[in-house]
Formats: structure tokens, C-alpha cells, sequence
């Protein structure tokens, strides 16, 4: 599992440095909101049969948690040396702009899945 999470958080970050220069911070972000993306979609989707209806104080809470998560990761895990660490590990990988547009396809997916547990009604 971490070694996915490395290989996406590469990709991204490696797009973000080509577009915005600052490729781990923002790598970080966009990895570590799908994650928790699907974690909400988890959630919505085990609690929707004993009809619990959220809060705003829950989207509250839960938005704080993971915004103090993300920049613990971002902090610690996920710096500009272990950025320049996967650019060399990932440096000569075949299919690399077909994995790219994979990993792009599992951030919009788990962004659907999102949006899917808060429309569907079990």
C-alpha cells in the first residue's frame, strides 16, 4: 500500500512541479484529500441504512481532522527530499504517461465515489 501511495504521490507531484513549481506540497494535498475522500464515501456508505443524517458540526469536525492529518503528512512524510528520492527510483518506468493518466483516473473516481454515497439512498 505504501508503495502505491508513493507511486501517486510521485505522479502528482511530479505534474505540480511542471505546472505550479512546488510539486510535493501540493502532491501531498491532492493524494491525501482522495484518501480521505474515500474514507468519507466509507463512512456515508455504513451508516446510510440506519438513516443518520450528518450534521454541519460532523463536516466540521471531520474537515478540521483531516486538513491537521494532511498537513502532518505533509510535514513529515511527504517533503521535496522524498520527492527527489521516487524522481530517481521512477526516472526511466515505461508507460509512465499511461500511468499518469491512471492515477489521475483513481483521483476522479474516488472524488465520484464521494459525490455516489452522498446521492444514493440504501
Amino acid at each position: 500500500m505504501k508503495l502505491l501511495y508513493d507511486y501517486c504521490f510521485y505522479k502528482v507531484a511530479s505534474f505540480y512541479e511542471r505546472t505550479e513549481g512546488d510539486g510535493a506540497f501540493s502532491g501531498t494535498l491532492v493524494i491525501a484529500g482522495s484518501l480521505f475522500w474515500l474514507l468519507l464515501a466509507v463512512i456515508n456508505f455504513i451508516f446510510r441504512p440506519y438513516q443518520l443524517e450528518y450534521s454541519r458540526t460532523f463536516y466540521i469536525i471531520y474537515s478540521v481532522i483531516s486538513v491537521i492529518i494532511i498537513c502532518l503528512i505533509s510535514w513529515k512524510i511527504d517533503t521535496e527530499e522524498k520527492f527527489l528520492n521516487l524522481r530517481k527510483q521512477y526516472k526511466d518506468e515505461k508507460n509512465a504517461t499511461l500511468k499518469g493518466w491512471l492515477v489521475f483516473l483513481y483521483i476522479l473516481i474516488s472524488l465520484f465515489v464521494l459525490f455516489l454515497s452522498f446521492i444514493i439512498n440504501v
